[in-house]
């Protein structure tokens, strides 16, 4: 394997690799080993790694290599990327799933500790963190013994002054914490209190509103400014959706849906409903499920036994033992014929076909690769 630089990746990401869809698969004839392809079926890397994270648009990703038994970056090429450290493996999400970069950064571990690298294999944070969260638009939250720090993309490093308990991810700019009150609030990305604590629990910052629970165990939204914008008069609630302004609330008497304004909307006969994704939301009528809009109808009326949820205009449905896909008209665009189904992402679906094989359909419903895999991920674009 030939070893490059991050900064040659960098040079070739800008010709080589634009607009490159690629998606790691297990092919039949292999034990265990990985490797990935591109939307036209053409092998990129052949299967030769035990563990593969999906390839995001940094280009480079870690996979773990059987023979020397450690973890290594590649880009798409195959090309090993040097890194400072010599024995590290990539971050898990809730111990689940190892990460790639974001952001330019990916979080590492070496040691039982947290670190930073970034596209230059360079240590942007030395691995002494206890806690690191995900990047999300440049910052992260990280915890190192009793302290609490803000972490930039481009190295920055902000202590806490806030005596915390603990922290969350940032979303749009805005980071949970437990005040040693017990109580939560927000900080910014400088490290400042933005929102006082002074709620039971609160939900991340999405279209500038997050739910939050008051003393009375209530749960209501508020704004940036923590006014309440929906009074708290809720049992549970969950996150506003920010196309349509919708979010899912339970009282007493079960789920229903809220908008922006405050107002519950609820679809004739529907007794559960799913969030809102892509502008729908699915809801169960009896024992059947459909789809319903922001304004609480029924654009597909409830006629499946399973459903998921919908994605780039399409969403997977099944009457029988089968999964197919409908548009946002109902309409049939992939016959039930499949074991199982990933959701649409950049325009292409994994499917399984009844004999345990893996392919990709596109958005007309076509076989673009035909299942003849054990395994596969979703297409990632790598810019």
């Amino acid at each position: 394997m030939k070893k490059v630089t991050f900064l040659t990746v960098l040079l070739l990401s800008a010709s080589s690799f634009a607009q490159t869809l690629v998606a790691s698969y297990k092919p039949v004839d292999s034990k265990y080993n990985w490797g990935y392809l591109n939307e036209k079926g053409e092998i990129l890397i052949e299967p030769s790694y035990k563990t593969v994270v999906d390839f995001n648009e940094d280009g480079v990703t870690p996979v773990f290599d059987v023979a020397t038994k450690t973890w290594k970056f590649i880009n798409v090429k195959n090309e090993m990327i040097d890194v400072q450290l010599k024995r590290f493996e990539p971050a898990s999400v809730f111990g689940f799933g190892k990460t790639s970069f974001k952001d330019g950064v990916a979080i590492i571990v070496s040691k039982k500790k947290k670190g930073v690298i970034n596209l230059k294999g360079e240590i942007l944070f030395e691995p002494t963190f206890d806690f690191i969260s995900p990047f999300v638009d440049g910052y992260a939250t990280a915890k190192m013994g009793m302290s609490f720090y803000i972490l930039s993309a481009e190295g920055e490093k902000i202590e806490v002054k806030e005596n915390l308990l603990k922290i969350r991810k940032f979303s749009e700019g805005f980071a949970p914490f437990r005040g040693k009150n017990e109580l939560f609030g927000f900080l910014n990305t400088k490290g400042e209190v933005v929102i006082e604590p002074k709620f039971l629990g609160v939900g991340h910052m999405i279209g500038g509103v997050a739910w939050a629970k008051n003393f009375n165990k209530q749960v209501g939204y508020i704004n940036t400014k923590a006014e309440w914008i929906i009074s708290a008069r809720y049992l549970a609630g969950k996150k506003m959706d920010t196309e349509t302004g919708m979010a899912r609330v339970k009282d007493a008497a079960g789920w229903k849906l809220i908008n922006k304004k405050g107002n519950e909307v609820q679809a004739d006969g529907a007794i559960a409903y799913g969030d809102f994704y892509d502008g729908l939301a699915f809801a169960r009528q009896g024992k059947k499920f459909g789809y319903v809009d922001a304004k609480g109808e029924w654009v597909i009326k409830a006629s499946y036994l399973k459903v998921k949820n919908f994605n780039e205009g399409f969403a997977g449905v099944r009457t029988t033992d089968k999964w197919g896909f409908i548009n946002k008209k109902g309409e049939m665009i992939f016959e039930e014929q499949a074991k199982a189904i990933r959701n649409f992402k950049n325009g292409f679906a994994a499917v399984q076909n009844m004999q345990g094989l893996w392919g990709f359909i596109n958005t007309k419903g076509e076989w673009v690769i035909k299942p003849q895999y054990t395994r596969v991920r979703d297409f990632h674009l790598v810019k």
